[in-house]
């Protein structure tokens, strides 16, 4: 850790970006020389804590999350640094309606799922951080027989 605050410190930079959640970044962030900004894909609450998050959110200059949910346990922390929220997307433009529409046609066919019925779909790592088991419980809880939810 130590030779990565030097190396920082030893060039000039505007911003470094770290978008890892671990304990020992208070200490990296605290002795980097330039602006921080924390890049969050999860939320880093239940691995850190309330107060280690909110002391390295407010060590940083800006926090950027992939999530409005991710946003609001920061800020839930007590931290008065600046949350943005950068969604993760898909560019569905660039996929012609026309092939949209057969796979998915093919792809009720396969599993046996009619037109009239909803499809919802995760696609993502299967991790307690990811809510994967939230997703499950809140959809078992629907009283609908036609909707599918499909993990991937």
């Amino acid at each position: 850790m130590h030779n990565i605050v030097k190396k920082l410190n030893h060039n000039y930079y505007d911003l470094v970006l770290i978008t890892s959640i671990f304990k020992e970044m208070y200490f990296l962030v605290k002795m980097i020389n330039t602006k921080v900004a924390w890049y969050l894909h999860a939320d880093p609450v239940p691995i850190l804590g309330e107060s280690m998050c909110r002391d390295i959110a407010n060590l940083c200059s800006a926090i950027i999350s992939v999530s409005d949910f991710v946003s609001n346990q920061i800020k839930k922390t007590g931290s008065k640094t600046k949350c943005f929220t950068v969604l993760n997307c898909t560019d569905l433009k660039k996929i012609s309606e026309e092939i949209a529409y057969d796979h998915k046609q093919q792809m009720r066919l396969k599993h046996g799922i009619s037109n009239n019925e909803k499809v919802f779909l995760y696609v993502g790592r299967i991790n307690p951080l990811k809510g994967v088991k939230e997703l499950v419980q809140a959809f078992n809880k629907l009283d609908n027989a036609n909707i599918w939810l499909f993990i991937a």
